[in-house]
C-alpha cells in the first residue's frame, strides 16, 4: 500500500508507536494529495520524501530476527531453504538424493 496514512498516520489505529508530528502530516497529505492522480510520478517522489524522513526517526524498530537451522544430509540434491522459495521456483519437488543409503559426516 502506498499511502502510509493506514500504519503512520495521525489517528490510525495501527499507528502503534503512536508517533505524530506536523512534518510527519505534511508529507503524508502530499502522498494522497489530488495531484497523484494527475501526474504519475508526483506520488512515487512524495513517497520517496516521506520514508527519508520517516525512517531516520527510527519509529519502528525490529526486535526479532528468524532464524532456523536446517540439517540436511549431504545426500541431497537442489535443496534450497532461503525464503524466497517460490519466488525462484524451487521447492521439494526439486529435491533428489544421491546415494541409498545416508552419507555419515567426516570429522
Amino acid at each position: 500500500n502506498l499511502n502510509p496514512i493506514e500504519n503512520a498516520g495521525r489517528k490510525s489505529q495501527f499507528n502503534f508507536p503512536r508517533f505524530v508530528s506536523d512534518e510527519n502530516d505534511k508529507l503524508i497529505a502530499e502522498i494522497s494529495s489530488p495531484k497523484t492522480l494527475e501526474d504519475p510520478n508526483y506520488k512515487a517522489e512524495a513517497f520517496k520524501k516521506w520514508q527519508e524522513y520517516f525512517i531516520p526517526q527510527a519509529i519502528l524498530v525490529p526486535l526479532t530476527y528468524r532464524y532456523a537451522v536446517t540439517p540436511v544430509n549431504k545426500r541431497l540434491k537442489n535443496f534450497y531453504i532461503g525464503l524466497d522459495y517460490a519466488k525462484k521456483g524451487e521447492g521439494v519437488h526439486k529435491w533428489e538424493l544421491t546415494a541409498k543409503e545416508p552419507i555419515k559426516a567426516s570429522k
